[in-house]
């Protein structure tokens, strides 16, 4: 199996607005309590939120942690907008947990998906689909579709599984709301796939990159920028950030390529037309959205007071 502390961005990109796959609390919060740079840590079993317009040696907003909170290795995250909430791939604990977007401190999820009726087995990613209601959860070679209100032990609307599927340990997924498709990282075939929303079953892509020309490898972490029409993708084993066209197919090219990044997982933060990328040298960066080559970040959070660890996973909210 492919290295378990992987991750891929949930962020949905909608009408050039960032839904992304990191979302909080409940009702009764303000937008103002959503806003912020969501990251995993699937070795201390946390979640940390920092401003999104931090840089440097500083502290975060709050942090998600200890037992009640059911953490075990989570990598995958998805924040909602809208509702709030914070949506997170629990791997060791074969679950989906949701907390409020405000959650901090030791405190028990407010939904969980979990038990062998939700095929939620091994979950590496999970995405959000706003305008279906919808939660998308990738791993144990399967995508498997919930209602994103799904509670307890219950079955999933759709599944995705089987050899004609073309996954190799899915990993990473994020959702072309507009187009009504999945894209998924592949990692150990190298390969990204593109799937129908609807498809259900044992059912071929509709596109996969792959292939000596796409400088693909180990696909950890990806990022749709629906208003550009691009698909981001952090290499962990080459330390790069390639960007292809939505409709790219094949052994292409990719249109950009940003090296020496050696990240974990990435988000699109539109807001500022920045790529944020976590890495497993306890450290948050961002580049210019049309950054390439050997381009330096922009800003980096890093140092003592951040008590960043190994993070894993990043959703950036605005």
């Amino acid at each position: 199996m492919a290295n378990r502390f992987t991750c891929g961005v949930a962020t949905l990109v909608v009408l050039g607005l960032l839904l992304s796959a990191c979302s909080s609390g409940g009702d009764e919060d303000t937008p103002e309590t959503v806003a912020g740079i969501y990251i995993t840590d699937s070795i201390a079993d946390s979640i940390q939120v920092f401003s999104v317009s931090a840089t440097g040696d500083v502290a975060p907003l709050r942090t998600i942690a200890g037992a009640a909170t059911g953490l075990a290795s989570p990598i995958g995250i998805a924040v909602h907008n809208v509702h709030r909430e914070i949506f997170i791939a629990n791997v060791n604990g074969d679950s989906i947990l949701v907390f409020s977007s405000d959650a901090y401190g030791n405190i028990a999820p407010k939904r969980i998906i979990a038990g062998v009726n939700t095929q939620v087995n091994d979950p590496f990613d999970v995405a959000l689909d706003l305008t279906n209601d919808e939660v998308i959860v990738a791993g144990s070679s399967r995508i498997v579709v919930h209602e994103r209100t799904a509670n307890g032990d219950v079955a999933p609307k759709r599944i995705i599984m089987g050899g004609n599927t073309a996954f190799s340990s899915p990993e990473a997924i994020v959702v072309d709301e507009p187009n009504g498709e999945y894209i998924v990282g592949n990692m150990l075939n190298n390969s990204i796939t593109v799937h129908a929303r609807l498809a259900n079953g044992n059912v071929a892509p509709l596109r996969t990159i792959s292939g000596a020309s796409t400088g693909l490898s180990v696909p950890r972490g990806l990022a749709y920028d629906a208003a550009n029409g691009e698909i981001i993708v952090s290499n962990f084993s080459a330390g790069t950030v390639t960007v292809f066209g939505r409709t790219a197919d094949g052994n292409i090219a990719p249109l950009r390529t940003l090296t020496g990044a050696n990240l974990n997982d990435i988000a699109l933060d539109v807001g500022a037309a920045q790529y944020v990328g976590v890495d497993f040298v306890s450290s948050i960066k961002a580049w210019a959205r049309m950054a390439t080559g050997a381009a330096a970040p922009v800003r980096t959070i890093t140092g003592a007071q951040t008590a960043l660890g190994n993070p894993t996973c990043v959703s950036v909210v605005r």
